[in-house]
């Protein structure tokens, strides 16, 4: 009995050191997932990891600038409006990092058995 559990032992042994447990791939986003290079179909974005440095990244932004708080360099905004004595900007959108956007490339690496994928860098 022990040498039947050796050989089982040995051939998972060998089954796992030859199986890939992981693959790179490369592949290109879209608006409902990710389309890899290698298959036909999307995989949706729910199976997919995003690093933070991928995201994209909205806020507001609050200010005041008037022409006393000009510095030596000056407003440019100011200058080139003369009539324009104070800028303010209240909860205005503005986007601090640009996300994934459709036909980017990028890779990506797949768990074993292909449910899950985390994609690496943008290319």
């Amino acid at each position: 009995m022990s040498s039947l559990l050796r050989c089982i032992k040995e051939i998972i042994r060998d089954y796992l050191s030859n199986e890939a447990l992981s693959d790179l791939l490369y592949g290109s986003c879209t608006e409902g997932g990710l389309l890899l290079d290698d298959q036909m179909t999307c995989i949706p974005w729910g199976m997919v990891d995003i690093p933070a440095g991928l995201r994209q990244v909205e806020g507001k932004i609050s200010l005041s600038v008037s022409r006393e708080d000009r510095t030596a360099e000056g407003l440019p905004v100011l200058d080139a409006q003369p009539e324009l004595e104070r800028l303010t900007l209240r909860e205005a959108p503005v986007v601090l990092r640009y996300g994934l956007q459709p036909g980017d490339r990028v890779a990506v690496c797949r768990s074993h058995g292909g449910r899950h994928y985390a994609i690496v860098q943008r290319l």
